[in-house]
């Protein structure tokens, strides 16, 4: 149910990522900003279509987690995907794989809702910074600091949940073998 939720966020975002970036560039100079320290001041200038390459990269970026998330349900061999206790995964029957995978698929649209945070604070820097209106750097440095800290807390809760589904998992199956 988590997986449908995130991903359902996930798509608003990207639809409204492209929304606002695409309202955005109608209003935008000739000239944007196209790279920020981590304060939000503005070091390189470049052509407003700079603004659709952001957005275009981001969206490649999510679809990429996309096909990556639908690679790992449709293929539970595991052979190419690095994940924690995958030597535990493939002892699993492949139904049993499959649920525990649910949860690395899980964790890759956790990881998409950062990826268009990421996006959708850079689309914002350039729209205001465009303007002329100054970025507050401390609310800029904020919003990266807080991106950082999601991905490291992702990134430490996906071996603990997978753990937790495969010691489900194997519970259930060491119980019916035993009958």
């Amino acid at each position: 149910m988590l997986n449908w939720l995130l991903a359902a966020l996930d798509l608003l975002l990207l639809l409204g990522l492209w929304g606002y970036g695409l309202l955005a560039y109608e209003r935008l100079p000739d000239r944007i900003p196209t790279h920020f320290d981590l304060q939000g001041n503005a070091l390189a200038w470049g052509p407003k279509s700079s603004l659709l390459q952001v957005l275009l990269i981001f969206s490649g970026l999510a679809a990429f987690i996309v096909a990556l998330s639908a690679l790992t349900l449709r293929d539970a061999r595991l052979a190419w995907l690095n994940v924690p206790h995958k030597d535990r995964l493939l002892c699993l029957p492949p139904a049993a794989r499959q649920e525990a995978l649910s949860a690395v698929w899980g964790f890759l649209w956790a990881l998409l809702l950062a990826v268009l945070l990421v996006a959708w604070l850079i689309t914002w820097m350039i729209a205001r910074y465009a303007h002329g209106t100054p970025l507050p750097g401390g609310l800029v440095i904020a919003g990266w600091v807080l991106i950082l800290a999601y991905l490291v807390l992702l990134a430490s809760l996906l071996g603990r949940s997978l753990q937790g589904v495969l010691e489900r998992l194997e519970d259930k199956q060491g119980r019916g073998r035993a009958t």
